[in-house]
């Protein structure tokens, strides 16, 4: 008994710190217009990797909006964004917030241009050239 004691409380003493540090971040992707574009798939790299907190990702619903839920706290990230028929240089750099915190950011990742494949600008609402 006392052994599955003993186990018990090491599995939940390696859960608890294992768990690590984290913090949120929640935004909002539009277009030039201000539009907001769904089911675009938001990508967070961290500037100064630390070893299982360099890249998450997540995608916006139809409202545009995004959320990550365990980044590392008061670092800084590179928000970008990846969708299968156009691609964007578009980024945004945020910091996140202290350790158990979710920060909000001030203003939306604007996708000001976007290009096919064959390099062609087309609108990221539609896809169409």
């Amino acid at each position: 008994m006392q052994l599955i004691y003993g186990m018990f409380l090491i599995l939940v003493c390696v859960c608890v710190v294992g768990c690590g540090k984290s913090s949120g971040l929640e935004g909002k992707v539009v277009d030039g217009k201000g539009k907001p574009i769904a089911s675009l798939k938001v990508i967070a790299n961290q500037a100064q990797p630390i070893k299982g907190y360099e890249q998450f990702e997540t995608t916006t619903g139809a409202d545009g909006k995004f959320s990550f839920g365990k980044l590392y706290p008061n670092s800084g990230y590179t928000l970008s964004v990846w969708h299968k028929n156009w691609t964007t240089k578009d980024t945004m750099g945020v910091r996140t917030a202290p350790e158990g915190e979710t920060s909000l950011l001030k203003e939306a990742l604007v996708v000001s241009q976007a290009r096919n494949s064959a390099g062609k600008l087309v609108d990221p609402q539609t896809g169409l050239a």
